[in-house]
């Protein structure tokens, strides 16, 4: 699951980074060094700690700040701000996702998925259903 989190962390900083490109703030952003790097990672990367400094202090600039405060104007996952309080034990070396982790963590989905469980001898079925709108046909 640590892949995961990583990459909602990639996607997240770099869709406010883009979005402050949108709004012509991205200039603003005091750390310009920092957003050079990130722009130009992959979201399969790992974050390392050098990585994890980076993109802690891109979040930490106050133009970041009143970009997520404007989060209902692009698309990021609600859970990016919970990712970051924890960007310092994310970055370690032997990160691994813990419960509150996966449970945070967005894992896109297509079509309609079937789990089945059985739990002190009852059956289960979890159905996840692509939310995507493009995706919504196949419910």
């Amino acid at each position: 699951m640590s892949p995961y989190v990583h990459k909602n962390i990639i996607n997240g900083i770099q869709a406010m980074l883009n979005f402050a490109q949108d709004v012509d703030l991205v200039d603003e952003i005091m750390d310009q060094e920092s957003i050079k790097v990130v722009q130009d990672i992959e979201e399969t990367d790992k974050i390392d700690e050098d990585l994890g400094a980076k993109i802690k202090s891109l979040w930490n600039d106050p133009i970041l700040m009143q970009l997520w405060d404007r989060r209902s104007e692009f698309q990021i996952i609600e859970s990016f701000a919970y990712f970051m309080e924890n960007i310092d034990r994310i970055a370690q070396p032997d990160f691994e996702a813990n419960l509150q982790d996966v449970l945070h963590v967005r894992v896109k989905t297509s079509g309609i998925m079937v789990d089945r469980y059985n739990i002190n001898k009852q059956d289960y079925e979890l159905y996840d259903v692509g939310g995507q709108r493009n995706e919504r046909k196949k419910w």
